[in-house]
């Protein structure tokens, strides 16, 4: 098809020249064949025109001849096929087209270009087998051809290309032996074939290649032996022979690659000793040969290697000493030997060292003193050893260490108390470490841990209730210890804690209540311990646990644990823990007292709300029942103080797909959005509620309440009663996005306004929306993926920064092949396979991300038949407009060539084309959407709109 394309392209051409230029160039026909071929979404080649091409982009002539001699076409977004003509560049001599989407079998006419020095096709897609007559290219000095996707064996002919010094054929699927007539290219220095599917050992001829500094066959399914041969190659710098099968012994010959930087023989099977020789290698920086079935002793004279930076030699049989002189270089930055049977001493003075695992061993004696003093040391992980004795004090003093496994160790020592105090202690795990006596409190520090583990020890007292200072803190593991006391409420403070485990204790008293408005929790486990009362479950939290999370208390009592309560005998049944004893002597009468007051306050506000309340107001009141506040966050003003102010319709500022939006000002002046759920009678109406944990709840407080990121709209609480639920946001006080691109205010007082913003504002918010979901796809587990991302669900606070919102219809993916049973999303927005498939991937939120970022750029909406025509969307517009400088220039909103920030805008519409792409794995996770969003960032300080509109203040609303 694209011969024949190229064909008429050619008469059209020919027949357009008067008969005095009849013979126009070859190599000019050639490139205008080839720029035929190509779809060019981002009008790369908008200068390909008549006359001459030595001025065109990506082409460099022969300033004496005028021929072409380099031609330039990488990183340009390009698709399509290359066609025959591309032969009449018979000159020349580099060819780069590299990094665009060429798909299909590689043009066997590239092979006539016999003046070739440098082929470059890399990262593409090219498919089927490597075309005959390779060996024609006798000039050729490079050829790249890595990240393909080739089958069938590498091209014969290759031995052949005499001048060859780089050969780059990884990441494809060529099968076979690697041909040994690689062997007879004398000047290689860089060759590259992992990632295939190759059979067998390397050939003994790879050591033929006398001037060869890289070598990477890494990944490739190679077995059997390795050559010993690979170590004549004196000039060699780096070695990648890691993840392949090869067994036998590391060859005794490697020890005479003098020249070695850097040798990763990891992930195979080998045996045998790692060979004494290796003390030779003096220029060695990396040395990695973990999982491997390696014994014998790490060679002593390894630790004079005096450019050594890392060791890794995890999980082999490696037995004796650590070397002693290991580190004394300065340099040693990472060592990795756990999971071996090494036994003495363990490294401490080496100041360098930044991280270092030994887990896994036979070391004993107690932790040495020295490894809180390493000013560089961030990680550190001495567990399943045989250590004893007490914990070194100067770990407390450590300013770098973030990371300290100490557990399965025998210390049958204390925690001492200033054990918390490292100032940048993330991860503190020291389970079955035969820990005794009390937990320290914590109120010296603990303000960067957010995972502490010390299950499984005979740790006794209370748990401190100065926990409440660990803001930070994710996760508590404190099961199976000898803990009593009570459950401090100040944990449930946290604003981030997930898990919790406190089961197999003696903790007593009953559940504080505040667990069950902890919005963040994912795992509370309080099995078997004293625990009495009724198990809180008025909330959104504790209901959905397992009933086994509460095992094991033979006083707790409720519905969800099958066991009913007794009726309550006030006031000693009242008791509740959330008042902090004022001091340790009375508590029992300090708890009663505390209860009593709080239920005589109750009566006393539920009379005053209730005064002057008769008829079929107060009738309908009593149906509805009592409001219930869950808060996520500290809170100051009450449930009744919200259902005021949604009494009437002149708060509304907007309705969405699951209910309608007011602005409330709270009294203490606080001005926040509340969201009135959609009644009983519109339930069936909208896809809001998902079937989870065996109960129906709402898929916008699920999901909210679980997130914590600065771009994703913030949920301070939910007010409920029988009849209605009232989710409570920040207020966004600069509207919607929707309303900044095209002028449409739900606030009355602004109906009318023109709102728009300069080219730097619009930016920040496709990049702080773009922060925002890659949030949910890469740092939420499970994964979430929004399913409804539009500009109306993209808020803008005080400071235009990006909220996204509206989770009514998001969906947790559990599984990759996860569906839904309806179609949710907006129309314009939805990915084109998932109208048929129904597929729930983050993949759907990509493509929406595109169509928000070209309304952003053109200012148009997403649907407009007016427009775009019947049936088309801004998808289909801008793809069609992209080919024509002008239509460039609109889909850019009037951004001209001559305006400073059309570079940027440029950079982020090809964003927008790759996210909007109709395969869905052609589309970049968010992640990759984000680092590209940043070479885009503007440079230059505007106030005007890039498309000429001056920035007007927004309108109002949520």
């Amino acid at each position: 098809m694209a011969s024949s394309h190229s064909l008429v392209f050619f008469l059209v051409i020919t027949a357009s020249i008067s008969s005095s230029a009849a013979s126009l160039p070859l190599q000019l026909l050639s490139l205008l064949s080839l720029k035929a071929s190509l779809t060019d979404p981002l009008s790369s080649l908008h200068d390909w025109r008549l006359p001459g091409p030595c001025s065109w982009t990506g082409i460099t002539c022969d300033q004496t001849t005028g021929d072409v001699v380099s031609l330039d076409l990488s990183r340009k977004n390009l698709s399509g096929s290359i066609p025959a003509g591309i032969r009449l560049l018979h000159r020349l001599s580099h060819l780069n087209l590299s990094r665009n989407s060429f798909e299909g079998r590689l043009e066997p006419a590239l092979f006539d270009l016999v003046n070739l020095e440098t082929l470059d096709i890399s990262h593409n897609n090219f498919n089927g087998s490597f075309p005959v007559g390779l060996s024609k290219l006798r000039s050729l000095t490079v050829l790249d051809a890595y990240s393909n996707s080739f089958v069938g064996s590498i091209p014969r002919g290759i031995g052949r290309l005499a001048f060859l010094e780089r050969l780059s054929l990884g990441g494809s699927f060529f099968d076979g032996e690697i041909p040994a007539e690689i062997g007879g290219l004398s000047r290689l220095r860089y060759l590259h074939l992992a990632g295939n599917l190759f059979r067998g050992p390397p050939p003994p001829e790879l050591g033929r290649l006398p001037r060869l500094r890289y070598l990477d066959v890494s990944s490739a399914n190679l077995s059997g032996r390795i050559p010993p041969e690979i170590g004549n190659l004196t000039r060699l710098e780096s070695l990648f022979l890691f993840k392949n099968r090869f067994s036998g012994e590391i060859p005794a010959r490697f020890s005479n690659l003098s020249s070695l930087m850097v040798l990763d023989l990891s992930d195979n099977h080998l045996a045998g000793p790692i060979p004494a020789g290796f003390a030779s290698l003096s220029e060695l920086t990396l040395l990695s040969l973990m999982n491997n079935n390696l014994s014998g002793p790490i060679p002593p004279s390894i630790g004079d290697l005096p450019n050594l930076e890392a060791l890794l030699l995890w999980d082999n049989s490696l037995t004796g000493p650590i070397p002693p002189r290991l580190g004394m270089n300065g340099k040693l930055e990472r060592l990795d030997v756990s999971s071996n049977s090494l036994s003495g001493p363990a490294l401490a003075k080496c100041t360098s060292l930044w991280r270092i695992r030994i887990e896994g061993n036979r070391f004993t004696g107690p932790i040495p003193t020295g490894f809180g003093l390493l000013s560089n040391l961030t990680y550190a992980d001495l567990s399943r050893n045989n250590f004893s004795g007490p914990i070194p004090t100067d770990l407390g003093r450590s300013p770098r260490l973030e990371y300290l496994n100490i557990s399965e160790n025998p210390l049958n020592t204390t925690l001492t108390s200033n054990f918390w105090t490292a100032p940048s202690l993330q991860i503190f795990s020291a389970s079955h470490a035969d820990l005794k006596g009390p937990i320290p409190d914590f109120i010296k520090g603990c303000r960067s841990l957010y995972k502490i583990e010390l299950q499984g020890n005979s740790l006794e007292g209370s748990v401190p209730w100065d926990i409440g200072n660990c803001e930070k803190l994710l996760s508590l593991k404190l099961g199976s210890n000898r803990l009593t006391g009570i459950i401090p409420w100040e944990l449930s403070t946290l604003p981030s804690i997930t898990d919790v485990d406190l089961s197999m204790n003696g903790l007593s008293g009953t559940i504080p209540s505040s667990f069950d408005n902890c919005s963040t929790l994912e795992s509370f486990n309080v099995s078997h311990n004293r625990l009495v009362g009724p198990l809180p479950s008025s909330g959104p939290v504790l209901k959905f646990l397992h009933p086994s999370s509460f095992a094991g208390n033979d006083g707790l009592c409720g519905d969800l644990i099958g066991r009913p309560c007794p009726s309550p005998d006030p006031p000693a049944q009242e008791q509740q823990q959330e008042p902090r004893r004022a001091s340790s002597a009375g508590p029992s009468v300090v708890w009663i007292m505390a209860g009593a007051f709080g239920v005589a306050l109750s009566v006393l506000v539920a009379g005053t709300r209730w005064c002057g309340r008769t008829g079929p107001a107060a009738e309908a009141a009593a149906e509805a029942g009592p409001w219930r506040l869950t808060a996520f966050q500290r809170l100051n003003f009450t449930a009744e103080d919200v259902a005021e102010c949604v009494s009437g319709s002149e708060a509304i500022v907007g309705m969405g797909s699951t209910g309608t939006v007011y602005r409330a000002e709270m009294p203490n002046g606080e001005i926040i959005a509340v969201k009135k759920l959609w009644g009983k009678q519109k339930e069936t109406m909208t896809p809001m509620k998902m079937k989870r944990k065996g109960g129906s709840v709402l898929a916008e407080v699920e999901v909210l309440g679980n997130v914590r990121h600065r771009n994703i709209v913030r949920l301070l609480g939910c007010c409920s009663n029988n009849e209605t639920t009232l989710l409570l946001y920040e207020y966004m006080p600069n509207g919607s996005l929707d309303e900044l691109l095209h002028g449409k205010s739900r606030n009355n007082s602004n109906k009318g306004m023109t709102v728009k913003a300069d080219w730097r504002t619009k930016y920040n918010i496709a990049m702080g929306v773009a922060q925002g979901i890659c949030y949910l796809h890469h740092d939420c587990h499970p994964v979430i993926v929004h399913r409804d991302l539009k500009p109306s669900n993209i808020l803008l606070d005080a400071e235009m920064e990006a909220r996204v919102a509206d989770f009514g219809v998001a969906k947790l993916i559990q599984a990759s092949d996860e569906t839904m049973s309806v179609i949710a999303g907006s129309y314009g927005y939805i990915a084109p396979e998932y109208a048929y498939t129904l597929q729930v991937d983050e993949k759907s939120d990509i493509y929406s991300y595109g169509v928000v970022l070209m309304e952003i750029l053109s200012g148009k909406r997403s649907v407009d038949t007016t427009e775009f025509g019947e049936g088309n969307s801004i998808v289909d517009w801008v793809r069609a407009r992209v080919r024509s400088r002008e239509g460039l220039t609109e889909v850019l909103g009037g951004c001209d060539e001559a305006s400073p920030v059309r570079e940027e805008m440029m950079l982020v519409l090809r964003v927008a084309l790759l996210c909007t792409s109709s395969n869905p794995s052609a589309r970049p996770a968010m992640r990759d959407v984000v680092s590209m969003l940043r070479e885009a960032m503007p440079k230059n300080k505007l106030v005007s709109d890039a498309a000429g509109g001056a920035a007007a203040s927004p309108a109002k609303g949520f």
